[in-house]
């Protein structure tokens, strides 16, 4: 540079007083020096070259600021302090946490030593002895590395923003002022002896977390890391650091200590706020990824049940005493319901909707003018017109008032269906007579004059324009009638589940059977369950609903539920002679509240034993309501409604989805060889259902003391503290928190943690409270996954302690069920050591409380966080009192905690055997088609055979969309209707216990849906898709070795898959080799998809090196995520083998599955 030396300003003073002025022969610095920053003027436009005895920064160097002063005397090196910044201003980024591709990071070598942040500051030149000092600090390791560097990535806009792993020598993770650390912490001291090795700790996990500071980024030996956008380099160059920029001559960069690190040092106003923003964007980059596009806005919620009758119903009977058929159909049935349901106050709670007789124009909607004749006709008749009249019809008694009851029925009926379909209700239940379901187009019959339901099916179709509804007839007489007016429509799902006896049951018709699936267009969507044997009950309804409805209902995806409610088949009926309780009734109804959003309507028909009519409708209306359904006894169906259940499915499986994939199997042969006696009930005990003294329904724990757990040494370790606390601010933003009971949160105390963890575990955690960081780091290396803090101890027994506290008020009645929002989790955490992130179990040790303090028997335990729970498994392994079941990934052993006894095989030992049950995903991917079907496979049908008295939930949410560890695509959707599921047992006693989640939006709208759903309302919609052919294999694996332990697990035949099509001509779907549907992306952030790192069964949590992380190469031609073969005694890595762009997951949304087609009619 030119130009003549200028005078320094009188008001700066010289930094020391041996300082000379340079030289006349001074060089002028190099041309390829890069310019100041924008943001700092030069005292003076003309800059003097510097003596040769002063080495050149990197750009020029400037002068201080006229407001600041310089320190006087000698310039020491900034080792126990950190470099105070001013925040950026509007419009402006930060040095730290800028656009430009450079960051402060802290590096682990290939032995795990770390490296010091390589953060870059502008300060005066040091003296020899203070660079050496610093350069003994922070000088980066020479070694050369092949492996892969994970750094911290601004908001920069880059080509490629999939991210990868080829291997792990080398792992950096940015610095935080948010770093916990201790008094007397010498940052001097070797850096090996503070920090936790890699292998110890880190990356044991199956996904290596995500940094603090900023989304980590992956880069492969192949990528350089200069090897940016041009946007980049040049803002690389403008800041004078980055690992693009060529450094100066003698440029040395200097360590800076994380804020509270250091002797005497004290922070600052500025450094507080400044530390501040570094956590609200920590906690704000743990989002990671929106939901894909769902819907997660507050939805209104209608208020109510509605119930409509009309006392003039009463007013008609049968006049002739010789036709006995017709005269069970008589006004007690009616008078005597409504009579129990005031008696109960159940009309009080409901709202009563007004009533009103159907119009001409209704009524002929459906009926033909010829048969309203007739009936307007019989107002004027005597008594033999109208036995003449009536025996022109079968099994009709007409009465004087018989049409304007009918004509009340049917209005009352369709007065409900407005009510509810405009809003104005939830959902209802129309307590009328007649009946309805046998009237046909031109025939009164069966004590049916109109058909009610049908008349309100085809007004919902034509005055509100629905496209699907669904009619469910459960009436022990085939709904004739009901099939007979929409056998051709595709509009109208119709589902009959009735006495048929190989027809010979009334009324005696072929079209009764399972075989008749309608016509023409309509083709599929009537189905038949014909019972062909009396006595059954509980079990085969269930069972029914479970394996055909259920599965046939959420593929067809109604926008309306009308209920044939028909209570013939109860026990005690006369003419049903079945053995169905009327608390199997309110289960029934349980589940189809699920579908189209809660709008279900359930309408009264037969039903003919007055005491358990009354009975069924009052339970039924208290579902309705919301009430938790009472416990059933163990369900275990009959062999001859397993039969009938599997021809159904037989012959559907050409028209639906989800019945495509099909085992034929004889089961003579097992069903001899089950462990347990069918008939043995001695074992259970009913224990009514879920009482609330408070008033709400749902009891809420947490407490902020929770988030002082922290992991001191890395600060963006995905079990942040910002988890619990997001979930809280959803709750809130949800208005649930005040919809539900605050519980008081409590220490475990050490009897407690006795129940299940040993004292040597609980004496090392107890004196984690006292450890200075080094100890802490050294007890944690010990351990898989683990990170501890002086506040661990505390915030673990809080966790534990608040989970029983839940469980104690849902089962003394304080409150229906609770959430708990917990941390740190606890399904890893074994008997005597932690794991996982988990210290103590608090799923278990809250199973255990309620066992041994509170007295319940059964417990169940559904873990559904996308990690194996080991630890709980482990605890009741051959304990039959805890009916534990798994859902997660397992990966052929490769995905945490990577032990075998994660697989489907193992189910438990001794006393247990059979109340172990694991559902292990293949690989990842997994969604709510596939989770869905699990639980109506596998979860619910051995529940209902379980019969647990109390239920807990593991409830991690990383097998949510987007989470960076599970990498698969559970919607909150998907949550609150696995949830919905699991609310029907045990009388509603439901806990829910936070485990794992780190996607901080996922986690936080999954509770708040939870949450929701276990305080009553309905279910959000939920997109189908059948499951993948992978997770077929697995629900299939785990049926065929449990059915010899769960009778309920007979049907193994009705599971789908995305391989199959149906021909539009009507030739059969084939289920072989057809090509797979793509499948649905990790939907995941991708920044963050750095592969998965497991640990094998046998490997020894201490004896693994970073030298053993191998790289691992994904299988040719197999989905994403899917595992390659185990390699014994190392940690393997799994990169992902596709990777969708950031542009295609921005915009994508779940697979919208085109309308199914069916195959001809048998």
């Amino acid at each position: 540079m030119e130009g003549a030396v200028q005078p320094i300003p009188d008001n700066v003073q010289p930094q020391d007083k041996d300082v000379q002025p340079p030289p006349d022969n001074l060089q002028p610095l190099s041309s390829d020096v890069q310019p100041p920053p924008d943001n700092l003027q030069p005292l003076s436009r003309d800059v003097q070259p510097l003596p040769d005895s002063v080495q050149p920064m990197e750009g020029t160097v400037q002068p201080l600021p006229e407001s600041v002063q310089p320190p006087v005397g000698d310039v020491q090196p900034p080792t126990d302090s950190v470099q105070p910044q001013l925040p950026p201003k509007d419009g402006e980024t930060s040095g730290e946490h800028g656009t430009s591709s450079s960051s402060n990071v802290l590096s682990f070598d290939r032995t795990g030593n770390p490296n010091q942040p390589s953060c870059t500051v502008d300060t005066p030149e040091l003296d020899n002895n203070s660079q050496g000092e610093i350069a003994a600090i922070s000088s980066p390791v020479t070694e050369p590395t092949a492996g892969a560097q994970l750094v911290s990535r601004g908001n920069h806009n880059q080509g490629d923003t999939r991210a990868s792993m080829v291997n792990a020598d080398q792992i950096t993770f940015p610095a935080s002022d948010n770093q916990t650390t201790t008094e007397g912490f010498d940052s001097t001291t070797e850096a090996s002896s503070i920090f936790p090795s890699v292998p110890e700790n880190i990356p044991r996990h199956p996904t290596i977390p995500p940094a603090a500071e900023g989304i980590v980024d992956v880069v492969t030996p192949n990528q350089n890391k200069d090897d940016s956008s041009p946007d980049d380099k040049n803002s690389e160059q403008r800041k004078g650091t980055g690992s693009g920029k060529k450094k100066g001559r003698g440029s040395k960069k200097k360590n800076v200590t994380p804020t509270g690190v250091g002797r005497g040092n004290s922070q600052s106003l500025q450094e507080a706020k400044k530390k501040g923003r570094k956590a609200r964007k920590a906690e704000k980059e743990l989002d990671l990824l929106d939901l894909s596009g769902l819907s997660l806005e507050e939805r209104p919620v209608p208020k109510g049940t509605g119930v409509v009758f009309d006392e003039r119903m009463a007013d008609y009977h049968c006049l002739w005493e010789d036709l006995s058929d017709c005269k069970a159909e008589r006004p007690a049935r009616f008078t005597e319901t409504l009579t129990l349901l005031r008696q109960r106050g159940l009309l009080d709670r409901c709202v009563t909707i007004p009533s009103r007789p159907a119009t001409r124009e209704e009524v002929l909607s459906i009926h033909s003018e010829g048969l309203l004749g007739k009936l307007e006709s019989s107002g004027t008749m005597t008594t033999d017109q109208l036995r003449q009249l009536s025996e022109t019809f079968e099994d009709i008694a007409i009465h004087p008032k018989s049409l304007e009851c009918a004509r009340l029925s049917a209005g009352c009926t369709l007065q409900l269906m407005d009510q509810v379909l405009t809003g104005n209700v939830r959902n209802g239940m129309a307590v009328v007579r007649p009946p309805g379901h046998h009237a046909d187009q031109d025939q009164s019959c069966g004590y049916c004059l109109f058909n009610n339901i049908a008349i309100a099916a085809r007004q919902a179709l034509t005055k509100y324009g629905l496209e699907r509804v669904l009619i469910v007839d459960w009436d022990v007489h085939f709904g004739n009638g009901t099939q007979d007016l929409f056998y051709d429509d595709p509009r109208v799902l119709f589902f009959s589940i009735h006495r048929y006896e190989h027809m010979e049951y009334w009324p005696h018709m072929e079209r009764a059977n399972y075989s008749f699936v309608g016509r023409g267009a309509g083709k599929g969507y009537n189905v038949n369950v014909p019972w062909n044997k009396i006595g059954l009950g509980d079990p085969d309804y269930m069972a029914a609903f479970q394996q055909v409805l259920m599965p046939m209902a959420y593929e067809f995806d109604p926008q309306l539920v009308l209920v044939s409610a028909g209570f013939d088949s109860a026990a005690g009926d006369p003419k049903g002679e079945m053995d169905t309780t009327p608390a199997a009734y309110a289960h029934l109804l349980h589940m189809l509240k699920a579908l189209a959003k809660g709008k279900v309507c359930a309408i009264m028909e037969g039903g003919y034993n007055i005491q358990t009519l009354s009975e069924c409708v009052a339970m039924c209306v208290e579902t309705l309501l919301g009430d938790p359904c009472l416990p059933l006894p163990p369900l275990r169906p009959d062999p001859s409604s397993v039969e009938t259940v599997r021809n159904v499915l037989g012959v559907h499986s050409k028209n639906w989805k989800c019945f495509q994939f099909q085992v034929s199997k004889d089961t003579s042969e097992e069903d001899q060889h089950l462990q347990q006696n069918p008939e043995d009930k001695s074992f259970w005990r009913s224990v009514g259902r879920g009482t609330c003294t408070s008033g709400r329904e749902v009891g809420l724990v947490h407490d902020e003391a929770m988030m002082n757990h922290v992991n001191i040494w890395m600060p963006g370790h995905p079990e942040q503290p910002y988890r619990i606390r997001r979930i809280m601010q959803a709750l809130d933003r949800h208005r649930l928190q005040h919809r539900c009971v605050k519980l008081e949160s409590r220490l475990a105390t050490e009897e407690e943690l006795l129940y299940l963890h040993t004292a040597e575990h609980l004496q090392l955690m107890q004196e984690t409270a006292e450890m200075t960081p080094r100890q802490l780091n050294r007890t944690q290396a010990d351990f898989n996954s683990i990170f501890l803090c002086n506040d661990t101890y505390k915030s673990a027994c809080l966790a534990a302690g608040c989970s029983m506290n839940a469980v104690e008020a849902v089962v003394t009645g304080s409150v229906r069920s609770a959430v708990a929002v917990v941390r740190p989790p606890g399904h890893h955490a074994e008997v005597d050591k932690p794991c996982g992130f988990c210290i103590f179990n608090s799923a278990a040790l809250a199973a255990r409380f309620a066992q041994k303090r509170l007295g319940v028997g059964r417990v169940l335990i559904l873990d559904w966080d996308i990690h194996h729970g080991n630890g709980t498994q482990h605890m009741f392994v051959d304990d039959p009192s805890v009916l534990y079941i798994s859902i997660h990934r397992y990966d052929n052993g490769m995905f945490f905690p990577g032990s075998p006894d994660a697989d489907c095989t193992v189910v438990g030992s001794g006393p247990g055997e059979g109340f172990t049950v694991n559902v292990p995903w293949s690989r990842g991917g997994m969604g709510d088609p596939e989770y869905m079907a699990a639980f109506q496979q596998v979860v619910m049908p051995i529940a209902y055979e379980y019969s647990p008295e109390l239920v807990i939930i593991s409830a991690g949410f990383d097998a949510a969309r987007g989470d960076p560890l599970g990498h698969c695509d559970v919607t909150p959707p998907g949550y609150a209707h696995m949830t919905h599921m699991l609310s029907s047992l045990a009388g509603g006693r439901v806990v829910l216990l936070l485990e794992g989640g780190y996607n901080l939006s996922s986690i936080s709208e999954s509770m708040s849906e939870c949450t929701k759903i276990l305080l009553g309302d309905p279910c959000p919609p939920l997109e189908y898709s059948p499951p993948c052919e992978e997770a077929v294999q697995s629900m299939l694996s785990t049926l065929h070795v449990h059915q010899k332990y769960w009778r309920s697990l007979a049907f193994q035949v009705d599971v789908g898959t995305k391989d199959v099509c149906s021909d539009e001509g009507g030739n059969e779907s084939s289920t072989t080799g057809t090509e797979r549907e793509p499948d649905r992306p990790a939907l995941m952030d991708l920044n963050l998809q750095m592969g998965q790192l497991s640990i094998t069964g046998e490997e020894k949590d201490n004896q693994n090196t970073a030298g053993e992380i191998e790289e691992k190469t994904p299988t040719k031609g197999t989905g994403s995520d899917v595992a390659a073969p185990p390699v014994q005694h190392h940690l393997q890595l799994q990169p992902p083998d596709s990777i969708a762009s950031q542009d295609q997951l921005a915009s994508h949304s779940p697979p919208v599955t085109e309308s199914s087609t069916y195959a001809a009619d048998l």
